[in-house]
């Protein structure tokens, strides 16, 4: 439970935008190799039943929201940046890839790893 007036954040003193924005610019940067153009919305949703927003001076982020108040196709027109859907196939089909990509890599790493342990046992 939040209570008001007392700063949410995680066990590292990060609040929500500084969480959001950190993993954004990583997606941003990766995903700017195949499409110079992209940028990436950030959007805090509190999702708890009993959120309630007080009035948010100098975000962070593009919106902050409950659930309960989101409009996907509103937050999806306010932005300033449109995509086309070439854009958005590229850029699906290059996070498949680098999440297969990864995976793998760690498939191949926890054999490894297994088949080690067998060798001293």
């Amino acid at each position: 439970m939040v209570e008001w007036d007392v700063p949410i954040k995680d066990k590292t003193g990060r609040g929500p935008s500084v969480q959001v924005n950190r993993s954004a610019n990583m997606l941003q940067t990766f995903l700017k190799r195949s499409a110079p153009a992209c940028r990436i919305n950030r959007l805090v949703v509190f999702t708890h039943d009993a959120s309630h927003l007080a009035d948010i001076s100098n975000p962070t982020v593009d919106e902050v929201v409950t659930l309960e108040e989101w409009n996907l196709k509103g937050t999806l027109n306010k932005s300033a940046f449109k995509v086309n859907g070439e854009d958005v196939e590229i850029a699906i089909a290059k996070i498949i890839r680098d999440h297969k990509y990864h995976e793998d890599s760690n498939k191949r790493r926890r054999n490894k790893e297994a088949s080690c342990l067998l060798q001293y046992s």
